[in-house]
């Protein structure tokens, strides 16, 4: 599998805990240490911030702010319990995730948070991309905030059809 470059959003949905901000933490910080990763963005409240495009450019923030995630209860990024439609029945959501990702040039996105969240992340990656569309890679973050060894390239990724 080739090796993307360009910008990841990190979302957050489900119930706001000390382990989602400590997985997020643990996203941004190697996210931005990252060569493949052109800048680091944070979705207001989970995928309803994707599809109102409102993000957080991550670099932005206080890298002693961000080292203090892994200690702060609730979800810093905000959460939400919104569920993307079967795309066979309205395919509204993955239009507009698709021009939010071509707009910031996404390649890597993580979503953090329980099942509705990984079902999120299962909808966005089968969903029926053209070959023109874009190349993104989904991944749920580990639980917790050791995140250094994530792989941005892990197997078993799921891969969206590249143009």
């Amino acid at each position: 599998m080739e090796n993307l470059k360009g910008a990841c959003i990190i979302g957050q949905s489900g119930g706001p805990t000390a382990v989602i901000n400590a997985s997020a933490q643990g996203v941004i910080q190697t996210a931005l240490a990252s060569d493949q990763i052109t800048r680091v963005l944070g979705a207001a409240h989970g995928i309803k911030g994707v599809l109102a495009d409102q993000l957080y450019d991550m670099s932005q923030e206080d890298p002693a702010q961000l080292d203090l995630l892994q200690f702060t209860p609730s979800s810093a990024l905000g959460s939400c319990r919104y569920k993307l439609a079967d795309p066979d029945v309205d395919d509204t959501d993955y239009q507009r995730i698709l021009e939010i990702f071509k707009k910031y040039d996404v390649r890597y996105f993580f979503y953090n948070g329980g099942n509705d969240s990984m079902d999120t992340c299962n909808k966005i990656s089968k969903y029926k991309w053209s070959p023109e569309s874009c190349a993104t890679r989904c991944h749920p973050p580990p639980p917790g905030k050791d995140c250094r060894e994530l792989p941005l390239v892990p197997d078993g990724t799921i891969r969206l059809q590249s143009r």
